[in-house]
């Protein structure tokens, strides 16, 4: 394992997108796992109703991220899709949550950029040809 930060955003995982659903599977499985550091930057679900909704749609990803958390620091940023993501999910998934915005430092500055990155369509560009590799 190395000592590599990876970021994801915006995935916006539904049971009518399979094949974003599959890249995102495919990422964890092989690329994440040499990652000591994972943040998830808000919008990982289209919809996330609270953390007893079962999301059974979402069961297979969120078993991948518990095993990645066991060897893997994982971190969540909520998005307005999946702001109700809270305390029950992230400890039972080994993930840890991130409060938007710190006054200061690495986090705020992530959440900037992601704002930032969110509003610009060569970003989305950028965003799209790189998880095509995946």
């Amino acid at each position: 394992m190395s000592d590599e930060y990876l970021f994801i955003s915006d995935c916006h995982l539904d049971a009518s997108r399979p094949e974003v659903t599959a890249m995102l599977a495919n990422f964890l499985e092989t690329r994440a796992v040499t990652a000591r550091y994972v943040y998830i930057l808000g919008d990982l679900f289209e919809v996330w109703l609270g953390d007893d909704d079962p999301a059974p749609e979402q069961q297979h990803v969120i078993g991948l991220l518990r095993q990645l958390g066991q060897n893997t620091d994982l971190f969540f940023m909520a998005g307005n899709r999946d702001f109700l993501l809270g305390k029950a999910f992230a400890d039972a998934n080994n993930i840890t949550l991130l409060d938007e915005p710190h006054s200061g430092g690495f986090v705020r500055g992530l959440a900037g950029r992601r704002r930032s990155c969110t509003r610009a369509a060569a970003c989305h560009r950028i965003t799209a040809s790189a998880w095509a590799k995946y």
